[in-house]
């Protein structure tokens, strides 16, 4: 199994999507020496790959400084944004990210507005998707796509405008909107049923496409991934609740190294959803 967690290193973000699940944004991040000494830990304990997240990752104070360390750690990374800050980093990511995932939640300004994203969102994404494959063609690109009742329609008119893109994203990663964090408050705006979701889903894949296709239901969500907080907070997702099992900064080498090895389930879910992300 891969070793792998997702270190949500700030909460704050430049957008206020209405169905985020992702850091609390009022915990406060942690300076860089902080998360060296935990990044040093994790190495120790074998994590073999970290998920870069937020918040907007891209917006803390020392993003290339973390990322490099990571690399430099022999660590794979796999960075997640919003992309709105890519140029500002971009020779740090093109040079140690093996994996970046961008969202893309409709095919027009409109839809991606009412999907509380910014309008101009489609833009962004596939201006970054062409500039990152065209700077460093073995970066896995991603785009991901929280799927709600406002762009089920809309699937297919996506799929139209990433498949026919001068640079085509390896991984297109759609998501069943989960009620968790901000979505919890707005679930009546976005929520489906499953059966939906998959549904539209499977019509996506019935014609050929050069995307692998990949999907994520809420039941897949529990009890598969293993959280860092900006404030080092160890966090997991079961139940559809979030739940602290400990702080990254106050344990032990040990102590880490015993909670993965009680983890095994949830590190078994976590690496069959993110299959995508092995090398071919």
């Amino acid at each position: 199994m891969i070793r792998m967690l997702d270190l949500q290193i700030i909460g704050k973000c430049n957008l206020k999507c209405k169905f985020c699940c992702g850091a609390p944004k009022n915990i406060i991040e942690q300076p860089f020496y902080v998360v060296k000494k935990v990044i040093d830990k994790l190495k120790v304990i074998n994590i073999e790959r970290i998920v870069i997240t937020g918040g907007e990752p891209l917006i803390y104070p020392d993003i290339d400084e973390v990322i490099k360390y990571i690399y430099d750690c022999g660590i794979e990374i796999y960075l997640s944004t919003n992309a709105y800050f890519l140029d500002k980093h971009f020779e740090t990511i093109i040079k140690y990210v093996s994996c970046i995932g961008i969202p893309l939640d409709g095919s027009n300004s409109s839809i991606c507005s009412e999907m509380t994203r910014k309008g101009d969102q489609l833009s962004v994404t596939i201006s970054a998707i062409n500039k990152i494959k065209s700077a460093n063609p073995k970066i896995k690109v991603k785009i991901g796509t929280v799927v709600s009742k406002i762009n089920i329609d809309d699937l297919q008119n996506i799929k139209e405008i990433l498949c026919n893109n001068n640079y085509i994203p390896d991984v297109w990663r759609l998501y069943e909107f989960s009620p968790l964090g901000d979505g919890k408050i707005n679930r009546r705006q976005f929520e489906i049923k499953t059966k939906d979701f998959i549904e539209a889903t499977d019509r996506l894949k019935e014609n050929e496409c050069p995307i692998l296709i990949s999907t994520l239901t809420n039941e897949d969500s529990n009890d598969a991934y293993i959280f860092i907080h900006p404030n080092m907070d160890i966090i997991l997702l079961t139940n559809d609740e979030y739940k602290k099992v400990g702080n990254a900064t106050e344990m032990s080498v040990e102590e880490l190294e015993n909670l993965f090895q009680n983890q095994s389930t949830i590190l078994k879910h976590q690496e069959k959803n993110r299959k995508w992300l092995n090398k071919e």
